[in-house]
């Protein structure tokens, strides 16, 4: 059995690992594949697979988009109802706010990355990320004034993981959970293809 979703990202290079699980190589015959493709959480992810019933492979790979768009709703920084967007306008001076099991999940993923990268992975890079305006048609780098004012405002080590309550210790900080969160949807995709019954994909 083998799995790999590819995405044609929007976002720098540096996150492209993150958007691809491969589990092992994957080789299709010219036959029984059913493909799609889709924009979600800023980036094109195609889902292929191979598949005698068409049915099955249009109704799983329906199934997986929707299990991707719903983990956008929960972490993406760009809804301003999702449940990240939320947390960081509430969060600050150490209130700890419950979260869902998924959003927990991740974030912890971003605190151990952060510790074994020594902070090149940070999580905690939202204040940064804001001043790019990503959002604008014609985003620009920001002055590096700004970026020296929030960077007190990030450092991985001052997110507060207490049972299913996260916390930030400094009012101005806010998490991008962008260099994981496509990872971790990838792999919620894949498994639910293999609950499906899909056995090869791409």
């Amino acid at each position: 059995m083998s799995f790999k979703l590819t995405s044609n990202s929007l976002f720098p290079l540096y996150l492209l690992p993150a958007l691809c699980l491969l589990i092992a190589s994957c080789e299709f015959k010219n036959q029984n594949i059913t493909k799609r493709t889709k924009f979600l959480m800023g980036t094109l992810i195609e889902i292929v697979i191979q598949e005698p019933s068409n049915d099955l492979a249009q109704k799983a790979i329906s199934a997986s988009f929707n299990e991707i768009s719903r983990l956008e709703k929960i972490m993406s920084t760009y809804l301003p109802n999702s449940e990240l967007s939320k947390f960081n306008s509430l969060a600050g001076g150490e209130i700890k706010i419950p979260v869902s099991p998924d959003l927990l999940k991740v974030i912890q993923r971003g605190v151990y990355w952060g510790t074994l990268s020594n902070g090149a992975i940070d999580i905690s890079i939202g204040p940064a990320v804001k001043l790019w305006e990503f959002k604008s048609e014609t985003p620009s780098p920001p002055d590096v004034g700004e970026l020296k004012k929030v960077s007190e405002f990030i450092n991985y080590k001052d997110i507060i993981i207490d049972g299913n309550s996260i916390g930030l210790k400094k009012t101005g900080m806010s998490l991008n959970l962008g260099s994981i969160a496509k990872g971790y949807a990838v792999d919620q995709a894949i498994k639910n293809l293999k609950k499906m019954g899909i056995k090869s994909g791409l």
